[in-house]
């Protein structure tokens, strides 16, 4: 990865970016989208393997490593002078911010595959950059190696937000939600023909397949 590209998020402004189309032409129903996301050739009609298993370490990654750098840098003043009670409402807070954000991710990524998540983790990382800055120039920060850690762990989060490997998985994401988007329309479409309206989309379903396979023989020929 350039320097530049990782200074400037080149790679996760482009499927941000990517994401504003994809539901723009779902709202405005753009034919041009199911050609996309390869609709008619069953893509993303089950949920590919790889993205799953992508999707389940990038968020835990994600969701460990900002939920304990925000947790550090908020409550830093405490751990200068740290007592078993302090301790205590540390590690409770951090249980909970950090199963708040891994509710919240999975929901917005997986449940709507917009760009919320997207947003949610680019500013947080942010946010942790800044704020151990802050603390840094004004001294809060007596130990060196805490302050380098959590730096670590946003530019950590960025690095990974930027990768080929998770534009690929958020890529997949979107598509198998809106293929699933389609599938219920023309489910709901199915369920409200009559039955002679039925009998005919079925008859022509079965023309499109025999037209598909009768191009394909005449390819290979």
């Amino acid at each position: 990865m350039k320097m530049f590209k990782f200074i400037f998020n080149t790679r996760l402004n482009a499927l941000i970016a990517e994401g504003k189309k994809l539901e723009e032409k779902l709202v405005h129903n753009d034919p041009s989208l199911k050609e996309d996301i390869g609709y008619k050739e069953f893509k993303y009609h089950f949920f590919p393997f790889k993205a799953g298993m992508g999707v389940f370490f990038v968020t835990v990654i994600l969701n460990l490593l900002l939920s304990s750098a925000m947790i550090f840098s908020i409550f830093i003043t405490y751990l200068q002078d740290i007592t078993h009670d302090k301790l205590t409402i540390i590690t409770s807070v951090f249980i909970s911010i950090f199963w708040f954000f891994l509710f919240s991710y999975s929901v917005f990524l997986l449940g709507k595959g917009n760009n919320n998540a997207l947003y949610i983790h680019k500013i947080m990382y942010q946010l942790i950059i800044l704020i151990s800055v802050a603390f840094f120039l004004l001294d809060v920060f007596h130990n060196v190696i805490l302050f380098f850690l959590l730096v670590s762990s946003a530019l950590l989060v960025k690095v990974v937000m930027n990768t080929r490997y998770f534009y690929k998985i958020i890529t997949e994401i979107r598509f198998f939600r809106i293929t699933h988007v389609f599938l219920s329309n023309d489910m709901k479409g199915i369920m409200n023909m009559s039955r002679k309206e039925s009998k005919r989309y079925a008859r022509e379903i079965e023309a499109k397949k025999r037209r598909e396979i009768r191009d394909k023989k005449r390819k290979n020929m």
